[in-house]
């Protein structure tokens, strides 16, 4: 026959959360004594702030979708479309609408391109928007393409040249971004290989007289 023991009442259960008792300090100075707890061992789950449990990564871009999306537009054809980044040119920049000789042409003729690119203002306003899209793509989340939306009143002039100067600097077109004076700075994109898309939303409407 058997006989079962039980455990003296100073030694803690195996499974029951125990604390060492707190050790007193003496002080040899006459100073009030002070205790430090001992090391605590605690059963169950570990706190929040101990789950060291690794985060998944975001989704990285697909091969075929582009790094970025820029979209040109006219206000007075409807309203901004959706984007990361979007840029109103209407008031700080000259609008060549106001020249009749340039009215009724677009960004696609030469005219209109150098008259844009020459408005004070607008070669700074380009590198500035390529420095800040290098900033949103040093980003963490790379699942979509950044999109960029660069917006005047009609979407046939400014806009969509700074829209085409940019997406000339982006892809790394040296040829194409010197007949907008960008030439130096498209140059550093060379070697990058980003895929741009280039939508220009209002340039073949019809004028809006104003």
């Amino acid at each position: 026959m058997s006989t079962r023991r039980s455990l003296p009442s100073s030694t803690p259960p195996p499974s029951a959360s125990w604390t060492r008792p707190t050790t007193r300090t003496t002080s040899t100075c006459g100073c009030t004594p002070t205790t430090s707890p001992g090391p605590r061992a605690t059963s169950g789950a570990p706190s929040s702030g101990s789950d060291l449990r690794p985060h998944p990564s975001p989704p990285l871009r697909g091969p075929t979708m582009p790094a970025v999306a820029i979209t040109s537009f006219g206000y007075l054809h409807g309203p901004q479309p959706d984007a990361r980044a979007c840029y109103d040119l209407r008031h700080q920049f000259r609008d060549p609408h106001l020249r009749p000789e340039l009215r009724y042409l677009t960004a696609r003729d030469a005219p209109v391109r150098e008259a844009v690119m020459a408005t004070d203002g607008v070669l700074a306003l380009v590198h500035a928007i390529a420095a800040t899209v290098d900033a949103y793509l040093a980003g963490p989340r790379q699942d979509e393409p950044l999109t960029v939306a660069l917006g005047c009143a009609g979407g046939r002039h400014r806009s969509a040249t700074v829209a085409d100067a940019l997406a000339a600097v982006l892809s790394g077109d040296t040829e194409t971004a010197a007949a907008y004076l960008v030439a130096v700075l498209a140059e550093r994109y060379k070697e990058r290989g980003l895929a741009v898309d280039l939508h220009h939303r209002d340039l073949d409407k019809d004028v809006v007289d104003r």
